[in-house]
């Protein structure tokens, strides 16, 4: 979610003697944000949906000169939507790993992707946790059967360590 170089993580923590007990796998929603304000209002109604009190759901903004904007919820980010200076949200929301797409919002899919496929390759853990927690919270237009999501998200991982 906070735009990090996976490997270059991986690359400190080995030199460091770090080991890593365990991976926690969720996905963030983001979306492109238009640098005109008056651009902006069919992304941040799209993200509307998602702002709900049962979880904090923590804003990284990425600005037009490459720095990060931190927002402790979303009620905070859409209420700094107009800074010109912002060119990207990713919301904390542990949206399904499954779907990438939610139409003009996207989720950091590729993200998890690119640390499965370093797993594969470094084997730097033995250990995955799959922590998509906010089924009962999703837009009900997103929601599927809990049991079947549950399997589709651990079915996502299994496919991509397998191949």
């Amino acid at each position: 979610m906070g735009y990090e170089d996976h490997a270059a993580i991986l690359r400190e923590l080995a030199s460091q003697s770090i080991r890593i007990g365990r991976v926690q796998i969720s996905a963030a929603l983001k979306a492109e944000i238009a640098p005109d304000p008056a651009d902006r209002a069919d992304t941040l109604a799209a993200f509307a949906p998602f702002n709900e009190s049962t979880y904090l759901h923590q804003v990284v903004a990425r600005t037009a000169d490459g720095s990060f904007k931190r927002y402790p919820d979303l009620p905070q980010a859409l209420a700094d939507a107009n800074d010109p200076s912002v060119r990207e949200w990713r919301s904390h929301f542990h949206v399904p790993l499954f779907v990438e797409d939610y139409g003009i919002l996207k989720s950091t899919q590729s993200d998890i992707e690119t640390v499965l496929a370093l797993l594969k390759e470094k084997r730097f853990s033995n250990f995955l946790e799959v922590e998509t927690y906010t089924w009962e919270v999703l837009p009900k237009e997103t929601r599927l059967p809990l049991k079947d999501s549950i399997v589709r998200e651990l079915e996502w991982v299994k496919t991509r360590l397998e191949h």
